[in-house]
């Protein structure tokens, strides 16, 4: 099976023994095309289809959870491990799943393990009777320590997704065309880590080639019908962005210079999206599955299905703020900023 990886040649990477597997493509698969003809899904049924043969982890014990073992291998560097460990942490805060690092747990176990050959990636399904699943993650040209947007970064939260039970959007396995293999026209990552193909194939989103790090719209649809949903996750008041009290790497900003590519998933309380460190103009929308334009990227943070969220911080520019149906507090900051609300009792500052 080859795994192409971004500006590098094809590589063969060695069948490996498990029944189900995946792998992922080079990170700007597929063509750009804005006009696509293809089905317009909901966040429900791209949450369906990307589960549509029903692999899922069990409950084997009979405890009522689903509690995964994993094992992450020493072969990864210090900063490549801690990686590791908060993809799987961006699944579990989603959906009711639990990774530990203790021996082989009933429910299922995953091994984790780097290839040093590729920038590619492998993973198997899991199934009732397949409880051991693999994650293979290539480091070529990763460095000690892959920043956020890095390739590592999305193949990563892609295959981790495999062995939980997420498949691809489309029939596609190592190679795909968004215009040939792509059955719905929301098959890219501006929607879900699980797709191949750029975001550029949607109009109005453009994350200059960087990868998401943590489940989109339509991953955290479709882990949540397979787990349920995890509203113990930041179920108090809670800041996405700058001054994030989030605990997360990928949802949180430190400098005019990062690039958030995101899907916020929140559990309750009065929360904000606060993105005042930036000066280009944008476009930030509280509204349950929508997409922001954030910082200088288009369409690049957007809100889960059944998320409440109450206020919103512009930054320098000239940003255009949009309200929900809830009581919101929505501050421009600086430039010429347009506010707007839905149904609910704003305060516009």
């Amino acid at each position: 099976m080859r795994v192409p990886g971004p500006s590098t040649p094809n590589i063969v990477i060695p069948k490996e023994p498990a029944l189900n597997s995946s792998i992922s493509p080079e990170s700007a698969a597929g063509a750009y095309t804005r006009n696509s003809k293809k089905p317009v899904f909901t966040t429900e049924q791209a949450g369906k289809h990307i589960t549509r043969n029903g692999f899922k982890v069990h409950d084997n014990n009979g405890d009522g959870k689903i509690t995964l073992s994993v094992r992450v291998s020493k072969g990864f560097t210090p900063q490549q491990a801690e990686q590791v460990r908060q993809a799987l942490q961006s699944w579990q805060d989603v959906a009711n799943v639990t990774f530990t690092e203790k021996p082989q747990h009933s429910d299922g176990h995953v091994d984790i393990s780097e290839m040093p050959g590729t920038p590619g990636g492998v993973a198997s399904l899991p199934d009732k009777f397949m409880t051991r699943t693999f994650v293979n993650i290539g480091t070529a040209n990763a460095g000690a320590n892959p920043p956020l947007g890095h390739y590592f970064r999305g193949v990563l939260i892609h295959e981790i997704g495999h062995s939980i039970g997420l498949e691809h959007p489309g029939r596609y396995d190592g190679f795909g065309n968004y215009g040939r293999d792509a059955v719905y026209a929301g098959d890219t990552r501006a929607r879900s880590v699980m797709s191949y193909y750029s975001e550029k194939n949607q109009p109005g989103h453009d994350f200059k080639l960087l990868n998401p790090s943590a489940p989109m719209m339509d991953d955290i649809s479709a882990v949540q019908k397979l787990y349920g949903p995890n509203t113990n996750t930041r179920n108090t008041d809670t800041t996405y962005g700058f001054n994030s009290n989030t605990n997360r790497e990928a949802l949180s900003l430190k400098s005019p210079n990062d690039n958030p590519v995101f899907c916020v998933w929140d559990g309750g309380g009065k929360d904000t999206l606060d993105f005042s460190g930036y000066s280009q103009p944008q476009k930030i929308n509280l509204n349950a599955e929508s997409f922001s334009d954030v910082g200088a990227l288009k369409g690049n943070v957007s809100i889960a299905k059944g998320v409440t969220l109450e206020n919103a911080v512009g930054g320098k520019g000239d940003d255009a703020l949009i309200g929900n149906q809830v009581a919101n507090r929505l501050k421009g900051g600086g430039g010429a900023d347009r506010l707007s609300g839905e149904g609910g009792r704003h305060f516009c500052l």
